[in-house]
């Protein structure tokens, strides 16, 4: 997963314009997996007497309640699907097949997004694992990419986001955590922000739940 997402960063780096919005930016992720676990899995669902296959990565996939961006299914739980991309308990009760791998992606461009948006994603995500663990005994790892190319010229609307930008990062670390990757650019710009504002300045200190991208 890490590897899949830094290549995206690399990619973004490389040339920001490739992304136009965020179906672009699932569409982005679902392939650098893709590349990684290109292979087709056995379900139990038969048809014309043969298995099945799915593989792992898929886009919009309801976990829980609503859909998540991208996801990662277990390998071991794969096997279990007998119904459309579930797995059917008994008669009257199914579930989403595991995922290892939950991931909600926000862009921004031309606008920046407000946090009850952004932190509305991380609390999805946490529900989601912390349902599944405590009713199934099944933990996923968290992921949430937000990539913001916004060349602003509000320093009000800039001293909001950077509020946020601060929760973000406070917020991530909270159990169970969230691996958040921050992608920002123009670098010009928002590197002396991050750098000048105490709160923020530990984006460019290392850590394990999020990395910072400046493109």
């Amino acid at each position: 997963m890490n590897k899949a997402i830094v290549s995206l960063c690399k990619k973004l780096k490389e040339n920001p314009f490739i992304i136009y919005s965020e179906a672009d930016l699932q569409v982005l992720l679902t392939s650098e997996l893709l590349k990684q676990d290109p292979k087709l899995y056995e379900t139990n669902r038969i048809y014309k007497g043969k298995k099945l296959k799915t593989p792992r990565i898929h886009r919009e996939f309801p976990y829980f309640k609503g859909r998540t961006d991208v996801v990662v299914f277990s390998k071991d739980d794969i096997k279990n699907i007998n119904f459309y991309l579930h797995v059917k308990i008994n008669q009257s009760e199914k579930r989403s097949v595991f995922c290892s791998n939950l991931i909600e992606l926000k862009y921004s461009h031309g606008e920046l997004k407000n946090k009850e948006v952004l932190i509305k994603d991380f609390n999805k995500l946490r529900e989601a694992s912390n349902i599944y663990k405590s009713k199934y005994n099944y933990e996923s790892s968290l992921f949430f990419v937000y990539y913001i190319f916004f060349d602003f010229t509000n320093r009000t609307d800039l001293k909001s986001h950077c509020e946020t930008l601060e929760e973000l990062l406070i917020n991530s670390k909270k159990l169970p955590i969230i691996n958040y990757y921050l992608i920002i650019g123009p670098e010009e710009k928002w590197r002396k922000i991050l750098s000048d504002d105490g709160n923020l300045k530990e984006y460019f200190s290392d850590s394990s739940s999020w990395k910072l991208t400046l493109i």
